[in-house]
């Protein structure tokens, strides 16, 4: 079974080109009375960083006085976290020697600390309401940019070593690294608020219960919603990775790991928004399904590294999302995509079906077109499963329009296969495969 974005499109999850949806939805009723901790400092930062980008890039928008506002509020703030150390060396230190000669330190230290360090908690109510600025100005401009071109930007000016016009390469990269960010807050935060109790996926799970054995899924979907789905639903699933890797031991490992000879091959080609990779060591790290990447989510939670132990002070970036980005310069040649594709590629070769659900098979996804084209043998039977605004018969505009969609695209690719097509949505296709 292949899955793509119309997969999670029961859930509600949002697209690549939908996160720029998010970022101008409000999230609170009345900023005014909002709770200055509702969002945390670390997603705050990110939304901000990314915000002032799109705007001075692709909005035309003048940001120079709400730059200067956010890196004056930044910096005053961290200039204050280290006072704050210094501080609380000095009191642990000569608390002792102070007493004795009848010196009041703590009174000094404290009268300090009102001088210099701003409040945590103001801190966070003064970015967000930057961010409010920021999202009010996003609603008005209509930005109508790709992020395929955003991220294309990024990959370009970071691999070329060159400065943008407006950035330089290092802002570039400290950009690329707050938009990453952005989609596993996203993405996770639909996928925590997600019931699970759609039907449609029910009715998968199903499937997957009883073809276990026999069935492996490919997925270029960067989300954790089947996994969630499989956990519980008490079906095992495992990555495939070819390598030990570092997996928190305090969630489900064992269904991360999945040892058992009836676990179901997860192969996750693009990446996923609970692996991270540790700018430091570069190991990959596995979260569990429900704790991806809680440190963007809450301030008290510590980004941090499992194997060198290695934590993220300040605002600085200690772990990467682990996901392909949609770019025109797709890498896959690390040793962790090499293995992946290498195991689709054999699954694909020994499959007698193929099941695609919700994959469009877009042109833009050229080295997965390739994959299936060179691995998919031509008495394989393969049914495509999509929606009704997918299926030529209702549309009534003429070819050039029909030629536009999906059907045609798996038509001229896989010329020498039975191809089905099911328009019904996947819940329905597998209801009736029962």
């Amino acid at each position: 079974m292949i899955t793509g974005a119309g997969f999670s499109a029961p859930a509600k999850l949002p697209i690549q080109d939908k996160i720029l949806d998010e970022m101008i939805t409000s999230s609170i009723s009345d900023f005014m009375s909002a709770d200055p901790i509702c969002e945390s400092r670390k997603f705050l930062t990110a939304y901000i960083n990314i915000a002032i980008y799109l705007l001075k890039v692709y909005g035309n928008v003048d940001t120079k006085k709400l730059q200067a506002k956010y890196d004056g509020l930044r910096h005053n703030y961290w200039a204050g976290e280290r006072v704050n150390s210094v501080l609380q060396y000095i009191r642990k230190e000569y608390s002792k020697e102070a007493n004795i000669k009848n010196f009041s330190l703590d009174k000094s230290l404290d009268d300090a600390a009102q001088k210099y360090i701003i409040d945590t908690d103001q801190y966070s109510y003064n970015l967000l309401g930057i961010k409010e600025e920021l999202r009010t100005l996003l609603q008005k401009c209509k930005i109508g940019i790709s992020l395929e071109d955003v991220f294309t930007a990024f990959d370009k000016s970071i691999s070329t070593r060159e400065n943008t016009k407006d950035y330089s390469y290092i802002q570039m990269d400290i950009l690329q690294h707050s938009l990453l960010r952005l989609f596993v807050y996203y993405f996770a935060n639909k996928i925590n608020k997600h019931t699970y109790t759609c039907k449609d996926y029910e009715k998968v799970m199903n499937f997957l219960e009883r073809e276990k054995s026999c069935v492996s899924i490919i997925t270029t979907n960067w989300d954790v919603l089947l996994e969630q789905y499989m956990y519980r639903n008490g079906i095992e699933f495992d990555y495939n990775f070819n390598s030990e890797y570092v997996i928190d031991e305090s969630v489900k490992s064992k269904t991360l790991k999945g040892k058992s000879e009836d676990s179901i091959k997860l192969l996750k080609i693009h990446g996923s928004i609970n692996w991270f990779r540790c700018l430091r060591c570069g190991t990959l790290q596995v979260c569990g399904v429900d704790e991806c990447g809680q440190y963007l989510f809450d301030d008290s939670k510590e980004e941090k590294c499992y194997k060198c132990g290695q934590i993220a002070y300040g605002d600085q970036v200690q772990l990467k999302p682990e996901i392909i980005t949609p770019t025109m310069f797709k890498s896959i040649n690390s040793q962790l995509y090499n293995n992946l594709w290498q195991n689709a590629a054999y699954q694909l070769q020994n499959a007698d079906k193929i099941i695609f659900c919700g994959y469009s098979l877009p042109i833009a996804d050229f080295e997965f077109r390739y994959l299936l084209k060179q691995n998919i043998k031509r008495n394989v039977k393969i049914d495509v499963v999509l929606y009704h605004n997918d299926n030529p018969a209702e549309i009534s505009e003429g070819y050039s329009v029909k030629d536009l969609l999906p059907e045609k695209r798996y038509k001229d690719l896989f010329s020498g296969n039975e191809c089905n097509f099911f328009y019904e949505g996947f819940g329905e296709y597998f209801n009736k495969s029962k």
